[in-house]
C-alpha cells in the first residue's frame, strides 16, 4: 500500500482505511470544485462578463 504507520491497539486495518477514503473523497471534491471555479471565471472573462481586476480577486 505504501503507507507505513503503527496501528493502535484495538484498531483493525479497515478502521484506518475508511477515514482515509473519506479524506481522499473530500480532497478530490474540493480540487474539482476549484477547477470548475477557474473554468467559469475564465469563461466569464472571455465573454467580458467580468473585468480583469475582479478575475484576479
Amino acid at each position: 500500500m505504501g503507507l507505513c504507520c503503527s496501528i493502535p491497539i484495538g484498531y483493525s486495518s479497515i478502521d484506518l482505511v475508511v477515514p482515509l477514503h473519506a479524506l481522499r473523497f473530500r480532497l478530490i471534491a474540493e480540487a474539482n470544485a476549484i477547477e470548475d471555479t477557474f473554468y467559469y471565471l475564465v469563461k466569464a472573462l472571455d465573454r467580458d462578463s467580468i473585468d480583469f481586476d475582479h478575475y484576479l480577486k
